[in-house]
């Protein structure tokens, strides 16, 4: 009996030992390995982007002064044309001068209405309205009698 469970053990393991080969076989076949890619990818990527880094520094530093100066030129004339292409607004400026002194009376006016407005108390008004709605409520429901005689002529 124990050769025989010897047996079966050893068959078992070379079963399992065979069907691991035919696994490796067969991913080996069928299957890319991408990790070594991969890493090697990531070697390239570092590279080019060392390189790159290392081009990008040796290269001159730019010259804006040119730049600089024609903005300042461009600025210059634009002040100058700014100072004698103004228009004259001194006519509109006098015409809205006279337009307020002529409306200052009219304001003068509209203030003191406010205030008259502000002082008139309206509390007599509001009471004696109360008054009144309170009596429409309570008012009784005055008996109508219907005589049968005059009812739908």
């Amino acid at each position: 009996m124990g050769l025989l469970i010897a047996k079966i053990l050893f068959l078992l393991v070379l079963a399992a030992a065979c069907g691991a080969l035919f696994a490796y076989w067969w991913f080996r076949r069928h299957y890319e390995d991408v990790t070594l890619e991969y890493s090697r990818s990531r070697e390239e990527w570092s590279a080019w982007r060392r390189g790159f880094e290392e081009r990008l520094a040796a290269r001159p530093e730019v010259d804006l002064r040119p730049l600089t100066e024609e903005l300042t030129a461009l600025s210059e004339e634009l002040t100058a044309l700014d100072d004698s292409m103004r228009p004259n607004l001194a006519a509109v400026e006098k015409r809205l001068t006279a337009i307020e002194h002529a409306l200052f009376p009219v304001q003068t006016r509209l203030d003191e209405l406010e205030g008259a407005v502000r002082a008139f108390s309206l509390t007599p008004v509001l009471e004696r309205l109360g008054t009144l709605a309170s009596r429409l409520e309570n008012q009784p429901n005055p008996e109508v009698v219907v005589s049968e005689g005059q009812v739908g002529h």
